[in-house]
């Protein structure tokens, strides 16, 4: 019940200003930040959770379709933010020919 409000919440006060900053990259840069940056946390998760001895094996485990669809989606989601928030191409100024 709280899930949506807190979601609001969260999306009206912090994603505009997210948005902006996002939009002042290129598309391609954002997928590609956001794809890395899932993986780094999950491998520092890991590294916290069951040291990194064991973190460098399971993190083969994550190269799998499952993880690798989920970081590709949470890639495409930031793009989708980032091309909303974009500046669109300005108009050249109207010389003042044409239609009357």
């Amino acid at each position: 019940m709280i899930d949506p409000l807190l979601s609001g919440l969260f999306g009206g006060l912090f994603g505009d200003v997210i948005g902006k900053f996002l939009g002042k990259f290129r598309l391609w840069m954002v997928f590609f930040a956001t794809f890395v940056m899932f993986y780094l946390a999950v491998f520092i998760t890991g590294i916290v959770i069951i040291g990194f001895q064991k973190t460098l094996p399971k993190m083969r485990e994550f190269f799998e379709i499952e993880p690798l669809l989920c970081a590709i989606g949470f890639g495409f989601l930031a793009m989708f933010v980032a091309a909303i928030h974009s500046k669109p191409p300005s108009n050249p100024p109207d010389s003042g020919e044409g239609e009357k």
